[in-house]
């Protein structure tokens, strides 16, 4: 099986390290996502893959094939790296029909061009072969680059966010497709993006990437349910903080929270190592909250305060609740709830939906300088 390997991978550009000591692992067929923030250094670190950019240090193999390392003065040029990309941009060549936009590849590489029309065919665009480029829609185009990208059989498939030029529901349809295709041609993907939805629902595991490292690689749920550090907790998703003393024991966490009850946790709840008494936080994700005007039982009571606020968003309410000893927290309820301005609320959750956290000068100086 052939595995892409990045080991101790490093990038400069003057003095900034973009990417700094990346080590991944990525197996045949696997779907991985690049997910951060503009400046993260997933582009570059697609770059290095692709072979548009070097590594100043590291190796990248992929199987037993070096691909790139400078301490072994190897590297492979992009065309003989068995790769297929799609850029941001889609990079079309707009005075080319869709047929010869797919077709220029194999052309250049002198391979037959009788195999464009089923790639067509797989992406939906057998009707518009003979279009020009130039009169297509942005999911034409997009299904498009696609398609010149498999026309070549790559082992390897790239995306540079290839859906940030489209409408939401497109975007929508065109992951469904995409994830479709890679399943049934077992294509091992990268994709960089910062949209979330778009790795959450395309990827096997998500690689969360901050200052050229990655801070967490797991599946969506690992991501989500039990991030790793406050960056990815606070990067994916959203999440809210109440502040608490935190104590740990015997298989457990006694949590005392500052507006809200005591509770034992089970170890299990602290992401990162708690080993003495600090001060700390409980999160929880806002989907989690419970807002009650009244008591109730078989919750944890995370705070109380009055609403200050309550905007309508659609799908649910969002509202501020200012607590008791003066901290702003921001949840959502449904639509139907009516929780008016300066209306007293009891904010619960389940104890399942709890993780304890040390605050951020008491975490562990990996985390604090990122993984």
């Amino acid at each position: 099986m052939s595995a892409l390997y990045l080991e101790a991978i490093g990038k400069h550009f003057g003095a900034k390290p973009v990417v700094d000591d990346l080590n991944l692992t990525i197996a045949e067929g696997e779907f991985v996502s690049l997910l951060g923030a503009s400046g993260c250094g997933k582009t570059t670190t697609l770059r290095m893959v692709a072979g548009l950019e070097r590594p100043d240090v590291g190796v990248l193999r992929f199987g037993t094939a070096v691909w790139a390392s400078p301490a072994q003065r190897r590297f492979v040029a992009p065309q003989d790296r068995s790769i297929g990309m799609v850029f941001q941009s889609y990079a079309l060549w707009p005075h080319m029909t869709v047929f010869e936009n797919v077709a220029y590849p194999m052309r250049i590489r002198g391979r037959p061009t009788g195999g464009v029309a089923q790639i067509l065919e797989l992406v939906h665009l057998d009707a518009l072969a003979d279009r020009s480029a130039a009169r297509l829609s942005g999911g034409q185009q997009q299904r498009v680059a696609l398609a010149r990208a498999l026309a070549c059989e790559p082992s390897l498939l790239l995306l540079d966010e290839p859906f940030s030029n489209l409408d939401v529901s497109l975007r929508q349809k065109l992951r469904i497709e995409l994830r479709a295709i890679q399943r049934r041609l077992g294509l091992t993907v990268i994709l960089v993006t910062h949209d979330q939805a778009d790795a959450f629902e395309l990827s096997d595991r998500i690689a969360v990437m901050r200052d050229g490292r990655i801070e967490q690689c797991a599946d969506a749920e690992s991501i989500y349910e039990r991030p790793a550090t406050p960056f990815v907790r606070d990067f994916v998703g959203s999440t809210v903080l109440f502040p608490a003393r935190i104590e740990p024991a015997a298989q457990c966490l006694r949590v005392q929270l500052v507006d809200g009850d005591s509770v034992e946790l089970p170890a299990t709840a602290a992401s990162v190592p708690i080993t003495a008494a600090t001060d700390g936080y409980v999160s929880v994700r806002p989907e989690d909250l419970m807002v009650s005007q009244e008591p109730m039982s078989g919750a944890v009571l995370l705070a109380q305060g009055k609403v200050t606020g309550c905007v309508y968003a659609g799908s649910h309410l969002e509202i501020d609740v200012r607590t008791r000893s003066g901290r702003d927290v921001s949840t959502q309820v449904p639509r139907s709830a009516r929780v008016p301005v300066d209306a007293t609320v009891h904010l619960y959750a389940s104890q399942q939906a709890l993780r304890a956290w040390p605050a951020e000068g008491n975490l562990p100086n990996e985390l604090l300088e990122g993984n």
